[in-house]
């Protein structure tokens, strides 16, 4: 009697089961459905991407507030473009466009503040703004989650490498570039192999960009970004979020002193 009726409840939570499966199903297709890219929204995308790409290579302009309106319009445009990225990429967060925008146009803006007056190299200021392009959306989600997509941190490093080699004055530049993602690289996956808790292989992939950039900005920048590194990552343990019970996020830290110190420091 026992075992039948264990089968008469079964038998009778089963459709149940089945409905719920079924509106799940059709919930995460609905869900899949709402991130696609209509054509009119891709062509937007697009016009916001190339603006944002074009940007660091135009000439300067005259006036400081000049400069600033154009960097927060070419900043906007970049971090909705991100903002759209980060929905629609494997692994990434439903954020709203509020973040994205507002911290990529005011870093973008300060970056043509120091391009303006003689801060930032011509040559060195569209490697800066590709970085805080990619610092912003990596910093959201690693904040929020705790780890950093494939989709932005593998192909950042060719893009980077591209970069460098155009603001590369000398040959000598390159190859500190290549040791500066070499040395990083090889901290951080070692820290990884040996405490897998305290460092994730998110940081490991995202190191031979930064290593690359800091690299090439000044080889003796490695030790700084680090330390930095490290006591961002300390402050951030102070907050005591829930979702780091597991760990301590390390990207936004490393993301930000390598910021810094490529603004410092440039070939």
């Amino acid at each position: 009697m026992l075992g039948n009726s264990t089968m008469d409840n079964r038998s009778a939570a089963s459709p149940r089961l089945g409905k719920e499966r079924f509106h799940a199903a059709g919930a995460s297709g609905a869900t899949r459905a709402a991130t696609r890219i209509r054509a009119p929204e891709a062509l937007r995308l697009l016009l916001l991407g190339l603006s944002a790409i074009l940007y660091p290579h135009l000439p300067m302009v005259g006036t400081l507030w000049q400069s600033v309106a154009l960097g927060a319009s070419a900043g906007l445009a970049a971090g909705t473009c991100a903002w759209r990225a980060l929905s629609l990429i494997p692994r990434g967060t439903n954020t709203s466009l509020t973040p994205c925008a507002t911290a990529t146009a005011l870093l973008w803006s300060a970056a043509a503040v120091g391009r303006h007056y003689g801060v930032l190299p011509d040559r060195w200021f569209p490697v800066v703004t590709f970085l805080v392009w990619l610092a912003v959306p990596l910093t959201i989600v690693d904040l929020r989650h705790r780890r950093l997509p494939n989709a932005l941190t593998l192909p950042a490093f060719p893009v980077a490498a591209a970069l460098i080699a155009f603001a590369a004055p000398s040959a000598l530049v390159l190859c500190n570039a290549l040791l500066g993602a070499v040395l990083l690289t090889t901290f951080h996956a070692l820290i990884h192999l040996t405490a897998p808790a305290a460092l994730g292989m998110g940081d490991v992939k995202l190191a031979p960009t930064l290593g690359a950039i800091l690299g090439a900005a000044d080889l003796h920048t490695l030790p700084t970004a680090l330390l930095i590194a490290a006591m961002a990552t300390l402050a951030l343990h102070r907050l005591h979020r829930p979702q780091w019970r597991t760990g301590i996020p390390h990207g936004p830290g490393l993301l930000a002193a390598t910021i810094v110190l490529a603004v410092l420091n440039h070939p």
